[in-house]
């Protein structure tokens, strides 16, 4: 599946000049985009597809789960003289945030097959050391108390459905599709192990799942990944472990897909067309 992107991705490079009318920014831009988006669409096969939507933003992109779309910055795809390194920056960014949007549609598969159980104990643990009168606290263990008889193995299909979108904030659309292909889970569980994962597939999940519980509640803003000190605890969060282990490598196998890859070329724009073609 990577690799399959990593060739799109490289497609989209050689036709970067190419894309649209002659002379017309605009429908390059609006062409370059389409291809992306037609690119998450052969990544998604398995689960709900998310709508990726191009707007301008203050970092490279995000996923927002409630709405099941990729929210991308738009700045780059109308850069005819984009850089190198930037294009495969944004490459790897639609992988990385497309990763975000299987890990909520696995977890939710987790959850209607029963290897998961909502909410998790342990995230409210953690918040039992907050001050008795916080607020967050005080959501995560009233959650707690009205989740303990939901159990999603013994409820129905549609029940259990809309307990898991409302424990999880996606759409429902999203949990029923889940739910429908809840068998998948346990061929993911069997699949080989990525080497960053610390633990068993079914532990890593786990971890997605609390870390994932807590933004019901509280979501990592953006300051988070200002202060070096900061980011790296932002960066060690099980999920985003895993996105950014696999936006590496994304970039590492698009550099060599297109070549010319060394620090002096990653800086050269797509305009250089003795270096990348017309």
């Amino acid at each position: 599946m990577l690799e399959s992107f990593v060739d799109d991705c490289a497609a989209i490079w050689r036709s970067w000049l190419q894309d649209g009318s002659p002379g017309s920014a605009a429908s390059r831009k609006q062409r370059r985009e389409r291809r992306f988006r037609a690119t998450v669409g052969r990544l998604t096969t398995f689960m709900v597809r998310p709508s990726v939507e191009f707007a301008t933003s203050g970092g490279w992109g995000a996923f927002n789960w409630t709405r099941w779309k990729l929210r991308i910055n738009q700045c780059y795809t109308g850069q005819d003289a984009i850089r190198y390194n930037d294009f495969v920056e944004l490459c790897s960014t639609v992988y990385h945030e497309t990763r975000h949007a299987e890990q909520f549609y696995r977890i939710a598969q987790g959850l209607a097959a029963g290897n998961l159980r909502l909410p998790d104990a342990r995230a409210v643990e953690v918040t039992q050391r907050l001050p008795a009168w916080g607020a967050i606290k005080s959501c995560v263990v009233t959650s707690r108390m009205d989740a303990i008889d939901d159990d999603p193995r013994y409820l129905t299909a549609t029940q259990r459905a809309h307990l898991i979108a409302d424990r999880m904030r996606i759409p429902l659309a999203v949990a029923q599709h889940a739910d429908r292909q809840r068998d998948g889970f346990a061929r993911y569980l069997q699949s080989a192990t990525p080497a960053w994962f610390r633990r068993l597939p079914l532990d890593e999940v786990n971890d997605w799942l609390r870390a994932t519980y807590g933004k019901r509640f509280s979501e990592s803003s953006a300051w988070m990944q200002r202060s070096p000190g900061v980011y790296r605890g932002h960066r060690n969060r099980p999920e985003e472990n895993d996105a950014r282990s696999l936006e590496e490598l994304v970039q590492a196998a698009l550099y060599r897909r297109i070549g010319h890859d060394t620090p002096r070329n990653r800086r050269k724009r797509r305009t250089d067309i003795v270096l990348f073609g017309a």
